[in-house]
């Protein structure tokens, strides 16, 4: 892959707390995609907040350009099995970035490609109609998930 293999690059996680791993996952994307929108996908029943998480990812790439974190909350229940499920899912992930890049005054671009290091990356690359990186599956580079 070259710098522009993919124009915008999606990665998503609760980010419960950022670790070395989802470190990785974005400094790949960056160096693949113009652009890189990460998701902090959060519950209101979690203790710690979205907003620190989003904080604390901007902070380990403050000079990173094309590089957007948004805080989102998701309430949707979790089943991989479920199409509803993931419809619903999707459609919060869609508003989090239309949100945003309204927030910018810009238009949102189409998600090209999905980084993922987890089972529903395919998935979720499917529903955006993306391709899917999917890196360091068996935390043989960086053996931490949350």
């Amino acid at each position: 892959m070259n710098r522009a293999a993919y124009e915008h690059a999606l990665i998503i996680g609760k980010f419960y707390p950022p670790h070395r791993g989802h470190e990785y996952l974005i400094e790949s994307a960056l160096l693949h995609c113009r652009r890189v929108s990460v998701l902090v996908l959060a519950s209101s029943a979690e203790q710690l907040p979205m907003e620190p998480r989003a904080r604390w990812l901007r902070e380990c790439f403050p000079r990173a350009e094309g590089l957007r974190v948004i805080a989102q909350l998701d309430d949707v229940p979790m089943d991989f099995d479920d199409p509803d499920i993931w419809r619903a899912h999707v459609a919060v992930m869609r508003h989090a970035l239309d949100r945003s890049a309204d927030e910018r005054g810009e238009r949102e671009i189409p998600i090209d490609v999905v980084f993922s290091s987890e089972a529903y990356g395919a998935e979720l690359a499917r529903h955006f109609d993306a391709a899917h990186v999917c890196l360091d599956r068996a935390r043989a580079l960086h053996p931490v998930s949350g």
